[in-house]
């Protein structure tokens, strides 16, 4: 097996086993990769995967299986959730398990991704990353490329839930006042934001055809 870089690419050439004396040459691009040590390492599972697929044996690598694991889920899930779901595969997920076909990454990996991350980013960020490799990995089990669930062994971030404040309602009456003065077309908006306690999404949602007036309350959609 030969790994050379050309240009910004890596790339890997070499000759696979199909068996009674038959060999075939499997040469694919790795991408843009930082050093020799990461280009074969993913030449290596590459070449796995192609030899394990010529035996007849179902693999797939983490990076091509989770784009169509969210390609298949993206029709049942609100477009920013999908938004969300391609930054975190994109920047986190893919660059660290890379081309790894899914039946060799151990628990010990997923132990490795949430140490690193935890180093820069806060518990509630990387527990969002592994619920969504979770997510990946079930689903992959599930359809017959993974034997096991590596995401099962290893426990999530510990949260600390933070205290929520609340205004009294002098707080609340000083800055519908303000309100009415710097910004009055946005006072109505924010005294229901007030009184009936609705998210943003709720808010902005609202039509006037939702305000029953007749019965005294909105028809939140």
């Amino acid at each position: 097996m030969v790994v050379r870089k050309r240009g910004k690419n890596w790339y890997v050439d070499a000759r696979v086993d199909l068996g009674s004396g038959r060999r075939e040459r499997f040469r694919q691009s790795l991408g843009r990769l930082a050093s020799r040590v990461e280009a074969e390492a993913a030449a290596t599972e590459l070449v796995r995967a192609f030899e394990a697929q010529v035996a007849g044996e179902r693999c797939a690598a983490f990076s091509g299986f989770a784009a169509h694991w969210l390609e298949q889920q993206a029709p049942t899930l609100r477009p920013t959730t999908v938004a969300s779901y391609e930054q975190i595969l994109r920047v986190h997920l893919v660059p660290f398990f890379g081309h790894r076909d899914l039946r060799f990454i151990e628990p010990w990996d997923i132990e490795s991704y949430r140490a690193e991350r935890l180093t820069t980013h806060a518990p509630k960020t990387v527990h969002n990353q592994m619920g969504l490799l979770s997510s990946v990995f079930k689903a992959a089990v599930r359809w017959g490329y993974a034997d096991v669930d590596p995401t099962e062994s290893v426990s999530l971030p510990r949260l600390t839930p933070g205290e929520m404040k609340f205004w009294d309602s002098g707080e609340s009456r000083s800055f519908l006042e303000a309100c009415a003065l710097e910004e009055p077309e946005f006072w109505t908006f924010f005294l229901t934001a007030l009184r009936a306690g609705l998210r943003l999404g709720e808010l902005l949602g609202l039509q006037v055809r939702h305000v029953l007036i007749g019965a005294g309350h909105l028809d939140i959609r």
